[in-house]
This record gives structure tokens, C-alpha cells and sequence, in this order.
């Protein structure tokens, strides 16, 4: 069997197992990280996601290399994470759409992992020296891909507004 027609095959069956976890599901998430400034919109069919197929596998594979040891092998971070530790500092929030971070432009969240946290009173590293625009915009894919669609829909809102709001370079 081909690497891709085994991926195709593999790929939903993981993504079913882990909505049998404790951590809040992307979709009960939906219902309950809405906000007046970050409203979730019902949708009346699926909106077309920027990615492809193989910038979420490359993402994933990146993800777990770089990413995962902090945020969870499922984008799932620490349950803990809206609470601060002992050193004033949160833990890795989640990424899979069951926190804020669909709430942040792509410019945004590329500009968090490129320059971290560190200097803004934040625990996550920068990663700018060590991964690529493209790796950045790989594993922002693959984040994505774990998103539901109403969720998907909101952050598309939020990024049209952001890049509409930019000053023209």
C-alpha cells in the first residue's frame, strides 16, 4: 500500500481517537470559547481551508519535532493552561481549536512562533533561527486541519479583518 493511501486511511481513524479523550472536544469548544469581539457563526456548508493535503502531513511531522513536548502530540496542551504556575508563568495552551488561539491573525500566530513569548512575560521559546516561514506556515496548517469548521469560519473572520486593518507595505 502507498505512504499516501495509507496516511488517507490512518489519519481519520487517529482523529477519531482522540475526540474519545478527556480534553474538551473542538466542537463542544465551539459552543463555549464564542465571544462578542470572536463570535462563532453557524455555518450553512464548509469554508475552503488555505492548506493542503501535504502541508498538514509535513505540519504534523514538524509539530510533533518541535512543538509537541510543550502543546501535546495532539495540540491538546496542558490542561492546566489557564492557570498560572508557580513562576507566575501559564502552561502551553492548546492549539487544536478548544482554546483562544484560533481568536489570533496568521500574522499573528506566525509572529508568536517566530519571536516566542519569552520577552513578554511568556514561557515558548522563539523559533525563528530554527524553523522556515514555510515549516511556520506548515505547522500553523496542520493546527488548523485539527480546528472544526465554525471555528475555522470564526478565525477566517478574524484574519479578513486583521489584513484589512494592516497598513499597506
Amino acid at each position: 500500500m502507498s505512504k499516501s493511501i495509507y496516511l488517507l486511511l490512518i489519519l481519520p481513524v487517529g482523529l477519531l481517537l482522540t475526540a474519545c479523550g478527556e480534553q474538551q472536544t473542538p466542537s463542544r469548544a465551539a459552543k463555549t470559547q464564542g465571544s462578542m469581539q470572536h463570535p462563532i457563526p453557524k455555518i450553512t456548508e464548509p469554508p475552503k481551508r488555505d492548506y493542503g493535503f501535504s502541508d498538514v502531513v509535513q505540519g504534523g511531522k514538524l509539530f510533533r519535532q518541535n512543538c509537541a513536548a510543550c502543546h501535546g502530540q495532539l495540540a491538546q496542551g496542558n490542561p492546566q493552561w489557564r492557570q498560572p504556575g508557580v513562576s507566575g508563568k501559564s502552561a502551553a495552551p492548546p492549539l487544536n481549536g478548544t482554546g483562544h488561539t484560533w481568536h489570533h491573525p496568521k500574522a499573528g500566530l506566525k509572529h508568536t512562533i517566530k519571536q516566542g513569548t519569552i520577552r513578554t512575560g511568556g514561557s515558548m521559546p522563539p523559533w525563528k533561527d530554527k524553523l522556515t516561514d514555510a515549516q511556520i506556515e506548515q505547522i500553523i496548517a496542520w493546527m488548523q486541519s485539527h480546528w472544526p469548521d465554525e471555528i475555522y469560519a470564526a478565525w477566517l473572520e478574524t484574519d479578513k479583518k486583521a489584513r484589512k486593518s494592516r497598513p499597506a507595505r
